[in-house]
């Protein structure tokens, strides 16, 4: 996996980060509305969120109690498609 998305966005989180970087360097603040409202990123940080206490809990815990708690939290958290990728 290179990025953390369900579905195919239009650049990389890389290009997203520089372009929004090179927003907040070069233009004015007005015009960083813009760029945040229209640009192609998740809006909604559930599944980003999912993710990263997914990986913290891999860590942290053994194989098999990671497993039960990663799986009752993300069912329980999030709707079925998030569940299943943060999940899987």
């Amino acid at each position: 996996m290179k990025e953390l998305s369900t579905e195919k966005r239009s650049t990389t989180s890389v290009e997203f980060s520089e372009k929004l970087t090179q927003t907040f360097k070069n233009l004015p603040v007005p015009e960083w509305a813009d760029v945040l409202d229209h640009g192609d990123y998740p809006k909604s940080m559930f599944v980003n969120f999912g993710c990263l206490v997914s990986t913290v809990v891999n860590v942290l815990l053994p194989d098999f109690v990671a497993d039960k708690v990663i799986h009752f939290a993300a069912n329980n958290l999030l709707i079925t498609e998030d569940a299943d990728f943060v999940y899987n």
